[in-house]
């Protein structure tokens, strides 16, 4: 099987396209509804989504923090579901996530804010379903179809309707110049391609990885895991580098697959220091960067052709883990786009 041929690998390369359709598609939207956050004067964000949504908030939690100081938590649809909690959310914006715009607990958790006095959201790839139903604000991903099951210029524009939000909050020009450049560096990290396929086949026997990063990109990270996961079966785990060093780390031993995420200013040196750290352990480092000195670091690596601030590389590093993860299953053999009992959309 070629990894070219599938519809994983097609949709992966409409990320360009479906970022610049995404930004024109919701400008107003995403006016309106910073006007209507400021207004109310917004003080704190809850988010709700599952599997590669639920990676996408935590995207949406760094920007916001990073962007606007404000804090951003998860939802708990627990709380609701079964417990029926009623909440004080006047002063909270909710958003649900949710490709399919079927995903019971972002529906529900959605609805539920909206009926407890929120401002409300709901980032969607159809138009007409349940979650735009329900949020008083859609934003449309505008992704066009996607029919492989492993979701990929979906998180894209996830995470672009995200980084809007956030923008149109803050006011930070900086950012806003360098969102317009995403679709022109989307392009430029796609040329990679080759150079993954060339990389993929050091992996072919591999039954467990890990994938780590810091900061923005511990987002990627989680979804890299899951990516690697449900296209070629492998038993990966994503974590903050932080986080392994409590526990996850004594598991490293030698040849064990480590991808390291690591692009920017901010995560270099704690990933050189990781690195350092387990080079007795002879594991095998991939480092995935646009610093050569930490790529030169890991066992082999692939060098982002592109530089962007913490608010745009996690879109970079993201269209890599997926290429990487499209060309290790077609060499497996495995058909990404109908991974074993998995379906595109998932209800529950």
């Amino acid at each position: 099987m070629k990894a070219e041929d599938t519809l994983m690998w097609k949709e992966i390369a409409e990320s360009p396209e479906a970022v610049t359709a995404c930004s024109k598609k919701n400008y107003s939207a995403v006016t309106e509804l910073a006007r209507k956050f400021k207004k109310r004067t917004i003080k704190n964000i809850m988010i709700a989504g599952r599997g590669t949504s639920d990676h996408a908030a935590v995207y949406g939690q760094y920007i916001f923090g990073l962007l606007s100081g404000i804090p951003v938590t998860f939802s708990a649809p627990s709380l609701l579901t079964l417990y029926k909690c009623n909440f004080d959310l006047k002063d909270w914006l909710v958003i649900g996530i949710s490709q399919s715009g079927q995903t019971a607990d972002a529906v529900t958790v959605v609805a539920a804010a909206r009926r407890q006095g929120a401002l409300t959201a709901g980032i969607t790839n159809e138009q007409e379903s349940p979650l735009a139903e329900a949020a008083e604000y859609v934003l449309f991903c505008s992704a066009g179809p996607e029919k492989s099951v492993a979701a990929t210029k979906t998180f894209i524009t996830e995470m672009d309707l995200l980084l809007q939000m956030a923008l149109a909050v803050s006011g930070n020009t900086q950012v806003t110049e360098e969102h317009r450049s995403l679709p022109d560096s989307l392009r430029s990290v796609l040329g990679m391609a080759g150079e993954i396929k060339a990389l993929v086949p050091r992996y072919r026997f591999m039954s467990d990885c890990f994938v780590l990063a810091r900061g923005s990109n511990y987002s990627v990270a989680l979804e890299a895991a899951l990516k690697i996961q449900e296209t070629t079966y492998v038993k990966a785990l994503g974590f903050a580098i932080s986080d392994f060093y409590h526990g996850p780390l004594a598991m490293v031993n030698d040849h064990l697959p480590v991808i390291i995420i690591a692009p920017g200013i901010y995560s270099v040196p704690e990933a050189a220091a990781f690195i350092d750290r387990i080079r007795e352990s002879r594991a095998d480092t991939l480092v995935i960067s646009d610093n050569r000195d930490l790529c030169r670091k890991g066992t082999v690596s692939l060098h982002i052709p592109v530089t962007g601030s913490d608010c745009i590389n996690p879109f970079h590093c993201a269209v890599i883990i997926q290429m990487f993860a499209c060309q290790l299953a077609a060499l497996l053999d495995n058909n990404p786009d109908k991974p074993r009992m998995l379906e595109k959309v998932a209800v529950v």
